[in-house]
């Protein structure tokens, strides 16, 4: 896909994330779990970076500057998250320390959960 495909299609995962965060009611609980079975398929880090983002899916929406503190990073590297995870780049090297865990976790790595995406 050419870099203007990409562009085009990183704004309407923003745009639709937007609006998840926004207006739940607005996007049917299929197209919800769909989003939270990709979601899943993320490292554990960048799964609650983009919900926190964009506060989806049960998640608060935080700052830019909320999420770099909590991640351990700066601003323009988690505005750049969805962006990148689009192009498979994800945000390697940076660390971040969940609050659901005692250890470092590295943002950047998909993750293997062996869970089925659903099919209904």
């Amino acid at each position: 896909m050419a870099t203007s495909g990409m562009d085009a299609l990183s704004k309407e995962l923003h745009d639709f994330l937007c609006r998840l965060g926004e207006h739940p009611e607005q996007v049917s609980d299929k197209l919800q779990g769909y989003t939270q079975a990709l979601l899943q398929l993320l490292t554990p880090a960048d799964e609650l970076l983009v919900k926190g983002r964009y506060g989806i899916l049960g998640s608060t929406k935080e700052s830019m500057a909320q999420l770099a503190t909590r991640f351990n990073t700066d601003e323009n590297t988690v505005e750049a998250m969805p962006k990148e995870n689009s192009h498979h780049a994800g945000m390697a090297g940076h660390q971040s320390t969940d609050a659901t865990q005692s250890h470092p976790i590295e943002i950047g790595s998909r993750r293997q959960t062996g869970r089925p995406l659903p099919t209904n």
